[in-house]
Order: C-alpha cells, then sequence, then structure tokens
C-alpha cells in the first residue's frame, strides 16, 4: 500500500458510468457499459446473466479465494453479482444485528472481510467491501461533531476513519495488498 501512495497510482478523472448504484456496480465488475449490459436500465429486477464474465470470476479462475461483502443489495445479489464470488456476505446475513443506520455498517463490513481473509491467509483474495455511510449521510448518527461541517462531512470523516483501521489490519497482516476506492455515483444534494 505504501509503495503505491509513493507512486501516486491515482485516477484524477475517472467518471461513474450512470448515477446510480445498480448499473454502475456492475460496469466496475464487467468492465461493460451500462447500455450493453443492460443492468438497472428499466427497473430493480433486472440481474446480470450468468454467461458474461466478471472480474470475479477471473480472479476465482487464477486460484483467488473471492469475496463479496456489500451493505447494499444493488451492489450484489439484487444485480447478479454474487456470481463467481465465493463467499457472499448480503443484507439479510446481518439482520437483527444491524448499526443505527439500518445496514451492516462499514466497521461490520470490514470486520467479517477480514475473519474470512483470515480463515486462508495462504492463498490470494480478492474481496468488495460496498459500505454505506456516505449514502446514508443525512441519518440522525452523522450530526455534526466537527465544528464547520454538515452531516455530509460528517458521513465521510466515519468512513474513512474505517478505512484506516482496515488498512491498519491489513498492514499488520504483512500480505501484499492493492487497494482499490472507489464511488458508484456521486450525491446531488437535491440539485
Amino acid at each position: 500500500i505504501d509503495r503505491l501512495a509513493r507512486e501516486g497510482i491515482t485516477f484524477g478523472h475517472a467518471l461513474s458510468p450512470a448515477p446510480w448504484t445498480k448499473p454502475s456496480v456492475v460496469s466496475f465488475f464487467t468492465g461493460l457499459e451500462p447500455s450493453t449490459h443492460g443492468v438497472g436500465a428499466t427497473s430493480y429486477a433486472e440481474r446480470l446473466p450468468s454467461d458474461v464474465p466478471t472480474l470475479q470470476k477471473y480472479f476465482a479462475e487464477a486460484g483467488f479465494r473471492t469475496g463479496s461483502f456489500a451493505a447494499n443489495p444493488l451492489g450484489g445479489a439484487l444485480s447478479g453479482l454474487e456470481q463467481g464470488f465465493s463467499y457472499s456476505v448480503t443484507p439479510p446475513h446481518w439482520l437483527g444485528r444491524l448499526s443505527a443506520l439500518a445496514h451492516p455498517s462499514a466497521r461490520q463490513l470490514h470486520a467479517a472481510a477480514l475473519a474470512w481473509l483470515d480463515q486462508a491467509p495462504e492463498r490470494p483474495h480478492l474481496f468488495f467491501i460496498h459500505a454505506l455511510e456516505v449514502h446514508e449521510y443525512a441519518n440522525p448518527v452523522f450530526r455534526p461533531r466537527h465544528e464547520g461541517w454538515d452531516m455530509y462531512d460528517e458521513a465521510i470523516h466515519a468512513l474513512d476513519a474505517e478505512l484506516a483501521r482496515l488498512l491498519g489490519a491489513l498492514s499488520k497482516r504483512q500480505r501484499d495488498v492493492i487497494v482499490v476506492l472507489l464511488s458508484d455515483h456521486g450525491e446531488s444534494f437535491g440539485d
């Protein structure tokens, strides 16, 4: 992670392929534009066909353990993206144990991913974590605690803090890691 940060590997002009989660996340994992894969084109019901190649399928075929830890069902099972993941933790897994946000928190998702990683530390892994803290910025959980901040800033701060904990935990495991941070869409704030 430190080496990549020192090398400055960033994408300064990346655009989301769609303005909402379902088609965007499918595009991330297939490399296809929403107009090609069609998931989310007309409804929430569309799912990716099982014969469409995905990043997780390629990694699985190369011997990686593949896991998905999604707080948002649109970034997983409701889009057909559980295909190719050998392990998938979806929102129903968390019933009765949800955070104050009414969905699994980033901390819960990260803990589940790390526990899964530790089951086979000798194997290479690809895992996807889809947190919703910033999406839920209007939730009263994110009342501003820092002067001059609003609820959106607090949500970003909360997710950043959890990401720092995850990166620290991965660093302690002394594994070669490539971390890709991305957003499936921005917020319009009512615009």
